[in-house]
C-alpha cells in the first residue's frame, strides 16, 4: 500500500525534511507560521519514517496524488489568535474520511503532530520507553483510529515535575510527545526541540527560603531581619527571632513584603525565567504554621492567605505586561499542601481575577495512601485530603502525585489498582493539570508500567485500562507477557502499603526509625492505622510476594535465555571500530528486560526485610529481649546492599550525579551505624 502524506507548503516534497528541523532559527513566542510549518513538517517526517519501518511505501508532497491513499495534515483554526484553555499550542484533534483517504485536522500545530501519534498507535506501534520501541510485523494495511474529536483530559499540562540539570534529553522528549504530555522543565540545550515538540516549561518552586533569608541585605545595607522582623510569620507565642523565621509563613497580609516579592518574581521572570510558560511558586516548606498577626487572622486560612498573595502576584505580572516590562503573559501555580499549611480549602472567595482562569493551584496529597483510591471513604488518609480537595471550587486545580518521590525512588512500587481510578476522580472534579513526582532517570524497570499507564490517562482517563495494560505485557515481554503479568500482581501487592512504610513527617515506620538513636526506646514505634499491630507480618507477607515474584522472573529469564542462545547467530572477530555491525549479535531483548525488572524486585526484597528486622530489632532493645540473632541479620542485609547499586541519582539541581549503594539508596544505613555504636556502648558497661 503507497501513503501519500499531505502538508500544507509549496514545495513541500523537497523542502519538508529540512523545514522539520529548523527549530533552532525560530522564536516560538513570535514566529508563530514558521514554528507550525517546523511541526508539522515534522509530523510528516515521524509519520513516513514509522509507515516505513512497518513495511509501507510512502511520499510526501503539498497535493492528493491518485495513486496512493493520502494523508493530509491540517490546521483547523487560526492558532496566533486563540487563546482559551488547551488551544493555546492547540493540542486537539480530529480524523475526518476523504474521498482521498484521511484527514487529520489539528486545532493547532501540535493538534496535528499528535493526530499523527494517533495514527501510528493504531497500526500496534508501542514505543515503550525512551529507548525501547515496538513496531508490528508488515500488515500492508492502514489501520485507522476511530474518526471523532480527541482532546486532553488535563488541558494546561501533563507531565513530570523535574529537578536537576541532568534531564536534558531528546529521547525523553519524543517519548513524552509521543505519548501526548506536554510539561517539562527549561533545558538550554534542547529547548527549541522542546518547543517544536508543544512542551511548555515550568520553572520555580520553594524558592522564598533563599528570597527571604534574613540575612540577605536590601539596599539601605541592612539585613531583611533588622529592617523588616515584620515581614516573618508570628508565631503563636507573638515573639518573632530570626532563628525561627522561617519556622512560619511570612506574612502575606503585609503589601510592602507582597511587593518587595513580586519584584523579585518578575526579575527572574526577565532573567532565569525567560523561558518560563508557568512558574510554580511554594511558600516555606516548613510543615509550620501561618502567621498569626491580626491582619493575617482576619483573611482567613491559609489558603486564604495564599490566594491574597497569589491575586496579587497576578495584578502585579498584569501590570507589567501592559507597560512592556514582561514581555508574555505568564501562567501562576501556588502550591497547596501541608507544608505550606494551605491544604484546606478556602473559606472566603477566590478573587476576581483568579476565577476559572488559566492560573491555578498545584493539590498535594503528599502523605495520601496508595493502597486505596483517594475517594475511598474508608482510608483515613485518603478520606482527609479528598475532602478538602473537593472544597476547592471557583479556580482551575492541578494535581501533584507521588508515583517516585524520593522516598519511594527506584523501589517497584506500581499504582495500576488506584491509579485509573484517581485520575478519572481528578478529571471529574474539574482539574485541568497533572503531574507527579519524579520520572526515573534511568533503568525504569517495574516502574516503566507506571510510566506508560500514566501518559495513557493523562491524555483520557477513560481509556480501557485492562487493554493498555494487555497491549503493554505483550509488547514489552512477548511470549513471556502472561507470567510477567502475575509477577507485576504480585510485586503490586507487596508495596501497596508504600505509603505507611515510608511517608513523611513522622507518619510512617521509616520516619520514625530515621529518628531514633539506636538505643533502648523509651516509647513504641509508631504504626498508622493500616498497618498497626500487624506491621512485622504484613511487613513479611511482602518479603514473601516478593520472593514469589523473583520466582517468575527466574524462570522468565531462563527461558528468555535459552531462547536467545538457540536463536541467534552469534559471530566472532575484532570490530575495527564501534560502529562496526559485523560483530554485533541481536540483543537478547526479553532477557535484559526481565532482568531489569529482576534488580528493582531484588532491591524492593532487601528494603523491605531490612524495614522490618529494624522494628524488630527496636520491640526487642524495649522489652529487654535477646536481639542478637535480629542484629546479626540486619548485618547481613546491610552487607548484602552495600555490595551493588542502584541507578544513578542527581544532586539537587546539580549536574553532578553519584551512585549510591543499594544501603545508602534504602536510607537506612545511618541508622544502621547508631544501632551499632549503641550495641557497642552497651558492651563497654
Amino acid at each position: 500500500m503507497r501513503v501519500n502524506i499531505v502538508i500544507p507548503y509549496q514545495n513541500a516534497s523537497t523542502q519538508y525534511k529540512i523545514w522539520a528541523n529548523e527549530e533552532d532559527d525560530i522564536n516560538f513566542r513570535k514566529e508563530k507560521e514558521w514554528a507550525t510549518r517546523c511541526t508539522i513538517c515534522f509530523a510528516a517526517v515521524e509519520l513516513e519514517t514509522y509507515l516505513r519501518k512497518i513495511g509501507f511505501q510512502t511520499s510526501v508532497s503539498e497535493e492528493n496524488q491518485d495513486a496512493s491513499y493520502n494523508v493530509e495534515l491540517r490546521l483547523a483554526t487560526d492558532i496566533s489568535t486563540d487563546d482559551r484553555i488547551g488551544k493555546v499550542t492547540g493540542e486537539e484533534f480530529s480524523f475526518y474520511s476523504s474521498e482521498q483517504g484521511l484527514i487529520i485536522e489539528g486545532i493547532g500545530r501540535v493538534g496535528v503532530l499528535y493526530g499523527v501519534y494517533e495514527l501510528l498507535k493504531a497500526q500496534g506501534i508501542c514505543w515503550l520507553n525512551p529507548w525501547e520501541e515496538v513496531l508490528p510485523e508488515p500488515h500492508g494495511q492502514l489501520m485507522l483510529p476511530e474518526k471523532k474529536h480527541y482532546k486532553p483530559a488535563f488541558p494546561l499540562g501533563r507531565g513530570f515535575c523535574q529537578e536537576g540539570a541532568l534531564k536534558e534529553s531528546k529521547l525523553l522528549w519524543l517519548w513524552m510527545a509521543r505519548n501526548k504530555m506536554n510539561l517539562s522543565s527549561y533545558h538550554a540545550q534542547t529547548a527549541k526541540f522542546q518547543q517544536k515538540l508543544g512542551m511548555i516549561f515550568q520553572q520555580g518552586g520553594h524558592i522564598f527560603e533563599k528570597i527571604l533569608d534574613p540575612d540577605n541585605i536590601l539596599p539601605s545595607g541592612k539585613t531583611i531581619w533588622e529592617e523588616h522582623p515584620e515581614w516573618y510569620g508570628l508565631p503563636k507565642n507573638g515573639i518573632r527571632k530570626k532563628e525561627e523565621a522561617i519556622y512560619n509563613q511570612f506574612c502575606m497580609s503585609n503589601d510592602e513584603l507582597l511587593e518587595f516579592l513580586s519584584e523579585k518574581i518578575l526579575q527572574r521572570l526577565q532573567k532565569e525565567w525567560y523561558h518560563a510558560d508557568i512558574i510554580h511558586i511554594s511558600g516555606f516548606d516548613t510543615w509550620g504554621n501561618n502567621c498569626d498577626c491580626e491582619n493575617c487572622k482576619k483573611m482567613g486560612n491559609g489558603a486564604d492567605l495564599n490566594l491574597h498573595f497569589m491575586s496579587f502576584l497576578r495584578s502585579y505580572l498584569d501590570k507589567a505586561y501592559k507597560s512592556g516590562t514582561l514581555g508574555r503573559r505568564v501562567t501562576l501555580c501556588f502550591d497547596a499542601y501541608e507544608g505550606t499549611a494551605n491544604l484546606e480549602a478556602p473559606s472566603r472567595e477566590i478573587p476576581e481575577n483568579l476565577r476559572n482562569t488559566r492560573d491555578y493551584i498545584l493539590y498535594c496529597p503528599i502523605i495520601r495512601c496508595y493502597e486505596h483510591c483517594l475517594d475511598d471513604e474508608s482510608c483515613d488518609y485518603n478520606h482527609y485530603y479528598n475532602k478538602h480537595l473537593k472544597g476547592w471550587n471557583g479556580i482551575s486545580m492541578g494535581i501533584n502525585e507521588y508515583y517516585n518521590v524520593s522516598k519511594f525512588e527506584d523501589l517497584p512500587f506500581l499504582f495500576t489498582r488506584t491509579m485509573p481510578n484517581d485520575m478519572r476522580h481528578y478529571h471529574n472534579l474539574g482539574v485541568k493539570f497533572m503531574q507527579y513526582m519524579h520520572h526515573p532517570m534511568i533503568h525504569w524497570g517495574v516502574k516503566n508500567l507506571t510510566q506508560v499507564l500514566y501518559a495513557e490517562l493523562c491524555w483520557d482517563t477513560e481509556v480501557n485500562v485492562e487493554e493498555v495494560l494487555s497491549r503493554y505485557f505483550k509488547a514489552r515481554y512477548g511470549s513471556h507477557a502472561e507470567a510477567m503479568k502475575k509477577a507485576y500482581e504480585i510485586i503490586e501487592e507487596a508495596g501497596k502499603n508504600c505509603s505507611s512504610w515510608r511517608a513523611w513527617c513522622q507518619q510512617s515506620i521509616l520516619s520514625n526509625l530515621q529518628n531514633w538513636d539506636g538505643g533502648k526506646p523509651e516509647k513504641d514505634l509508631y504504626r498508622d492505622s493500616h498497618l498497626g499491630d500487624k506491621a512485622v507480618s504484613i511487613g513479611l507477607k511482602a518479603v514473601t510476594d516478593y520472593k514469589a515474584a523473583m520466582e517468575i522472573l527466574n524462570c522468565e529469564l531462563l527461558k528468555a535465555e535459552d531462547d536467545y542462545i538457540k536463536n541467534t547467530s552469534f559471530v566472532s572477530g575484532v570490530a575495527v571500530n564501534p560502529t562496526d555491525t559485523r560483530f554485533k549479535a541481536k540483543p537478547n531483548v526479553y532477557g535484559e528486560r526481565i532482568k531489569e525488572d529482576l534488580m528493582s524486585v531484588i532491591y524492593g526484597m532487601d528494603c523491605m526485610e531490612l524495614l522490618i528486622r529494624f522494628i524488630e530489632y527496636y520491640e526487642a532493645l524495649q522489652n529487654n529481649m535477646k536481639s542478637d540473632n535480629v542484629f546479626a541479620r540486619i548485618t547481613e542485609l546491610v552487607e548484602k546492599m552495600s555490595m551493588y547499586y542502584v541507578p544513578l541519582k542527581y544532586h539537587m539541581f546539580e549536574p553532578e550525579v553519584f551512585c549510591p549503594d543499594a544501603l545508602a539508596r534504602c536510607q537506612l544505613k545511618d541508622l544502621y551505624y547508631r544501632c551499632k555504636a549503641k550495641r557497642e556502648e552497651m558492651l563497654l558497661l
